[in-house]
């Protein structure tokens, strides 16, 4: 991974990005090959690893963004993450199933989106937050991954076309 061009020098140089030095006494680095890239200071040229995609341009690795993965050495691009999935993180090599409580319905999401309140998503992978049954109610945060019965002095109630949920009992009813 070092090299010198010049005679009398008590030090090698390390050779930069991109380029390697295989061999002792060294006089050059070499540039690595298409599809291949390097650090400062290596001996050999290396693929793009998963997370990464080779940039078709200049040949260097990049890490896919949060939201998108890369399972593959040498990957073109970085693949968005599916429905039902997110990642978090860059230059990862697979995206994670929405918990459950949350749900994602768009690709390529660094995050799944919290169940509202009276919704849940029991199960992991979610795409999209299921509506509790009236007389069922999930906690006002959100998040949920099961509705539960109404609480002693609540009801069940319509709370909206699609979904339902509990109310307070009126004054002096149980």
């Amino acid at each position: 991974g070092t090299f010198t061009n010049r005679t009398g020098q008590e030090r090698c140089d390390p050779c930069g990005q991109h380029t390697f030095a295989d061999a002792i006494s060294a006089t050059a680095c070499k540039t690595c090959p298409a599809g291949r890239t390097a650090i400062t200071g290596s001996a050999q040229c290396a693929p793009c690893s998963a997370g990464k995609r080779l940039n078709a341009t200049d040949q260097t690795c990049a890490l896919c963004a949060a939201g998108r993965f890369s399972a593959a050495q040498n990957a073109a691009a970085c693949t968005p993450c599916a429905a039902g999935t997110h990642q978090n993180a860059t230059g990862r090599a697979a995206c994670l199933p929405c918990i459950p409580g949350r749900a994602n319905n768009i690709e390529g999401r660094a995050e799944c989106s919290k169940c509202e309140t009276n919704t849940f998503a029991s199960t992991p992978g979610a795409t999209e937050c299921d509506n509790c049954s009236v007389g069922q109610e999930t906690p006002d945060d959100g998040g949920a991954a099961a509705c539960f019965g109404c609480d002693l002095g609540r009801y069940g109630k319509r709370i909206s076309q699609r979904s339902g949920g509990c109310a307070d009992c009126p004054n002096g009813q149980l």
